[in-house]
């Protein structure tokens, strides 16, 4: 590769919605890596059309304390929508998985935050991926018309065949 890492800056209007949420349904049967993350609470699901092939999946919830915190019941939760997205160019391959996954939080103020790769743990190319998702820019996720901090697992699918 070269060493030469390039990234993609996508812009979206700030006021855009999700065509769906997929409220309650877990990937855990597609993609076992997701372990425990998603286990007994609510997990909202939304496609991210990046300029590939392939879409991203984010998955949202209320973090666990928070959602202990009230009780474990039903809280409709508004999506977050990324406005200013940098896509780390990823060359077909370079995964070696099915998917990369990234477990975090999206604050209240619209960043990723305390971003790690749940999947695979040795992916080469973690720093430059996490530092481009940095860069992110979200409509914060709001719960009772208030923003909410929400951790999310961001699902990105290798590109090649």
């Amino acid at each position: 590769m070269g060493g030469q890492f390039t990234s993609t800056r996508i812009t979206l209007a700030r006021d855009g919605h999700f065509g769906a949420v997929v409220i309650g349904t877990s990937l855990e049967d597609q993609y076992p890596e997701l372990g425990d993350v998603w286990r007994g609470r609510m997990a909202y699901t939304v496609y991210l059309h990046v300029g590939l092939a392939k879409s991203w999946i984010l998955q949202y919830s209320l973090p666990r304390s928070t959602d202990a915190a009230q009780g474990g019941g039903m809280q409709r939760l508004d999506a977050p929508w990324p406005y200013s997205i940098v896509r780390p160019n990823i060359a077909p391959g370079a995964i070696d998985a099915e998917v990369l996954m990234i477990h975090g939080f999206i604050s209240q103020e619209g960043h990723f935050d305390a971003l790690t790769i749940l999947f695979p743990q040795d992916f080469s190319q973690s720093a430059f991926l996490l530092k481009a998702l940095n860069q992110w820019e979200f409509r914060p996720a709001a719960q009772n018309g208030q923003n909410a901090r929400i951790e999310v697992l961001l699902i990105i699918p290798d590109q090649g065949d």
